[in-house]
């Protein structure tokens, strides 16, 4: 209701009123609406607003657990869920990193840490903490490869093996072009 109310309130506004509300989204920790209303406003230099680090111990944590870089992970959550931690996709991830219930069970196994349930996942330390030990996962099994890891996140493992080029080694930024 809230994020209706907001929307209904943004239209028509000024590039300076959109601005301005940005800010006070973001001082209200409501990352998500701070960084789409900064975009609309087209202010893309404001990167406090656009580029903000909500949850900087537990990704530090999470990041030296798993030896994975820590601003990858910000990088990840941030293109997941603009760091809503009550995101919820069309296809059912939910949380920060955007973690698939299913995923989110085979992760509990692994680690040995219980999941209660899949609303769980909406808790930040876990959501992290699980979604990094997923990125490290990803980024063994594609050879430490950043990009394929990054893709492997978000489209599934098996997919990126799908779609790899089988002939010969393509740019980084080629490939992406060449993904369905």
């Amino acid at each position: 209701e809230a994020r209706r109310e907001w929307f209904a309130y943004l239209r028509g506004k000024s590039g300076s009123e959109l601005e301005l509300a940005a800010h006070v989204a973001s001082t209200h920790q409501w990352h998500d609406m701070a960084i789409l209303t900064i975009a609309r406003a087209g202010k893309f230099d404001a990167l406090d607003v656009r580029f903000p680090n909500p949850y900087p111990a537990l990704m530090l944590r999470a990041s030296n657990r798993y030896q994975v870089a820590p601003y990858w992970v910000l990088a990840v959550t941030r293109r997941e869920s603009s760091f809503n931690a009550k995101a919820r996709s069309p296809v059912g991830a939910r949380g920060l990193m955007q973690i698939m219930p299913a995923t989110g069970r085979g992760i509990s196994k692994q680690l040995n840490a219980p999941l209660a349930s899949t609303e769980a996942l909406y808790r930040p330390a876990l959501n992290i903490r699980f979604g990094t030990n997923y990125l490290a996962t990803l980024s063994k099994q594609m050879g430490h490869h950043l990009v394929l890891a990054t893709a492997s996140y978000n489209a599934g493992p098996h997919r990126i093996k799908r779609w790899l080029p089988s002939e010969r080694a393509l740019e980084a930024d080629i490939w992406i072009d060449t993904i369905p």
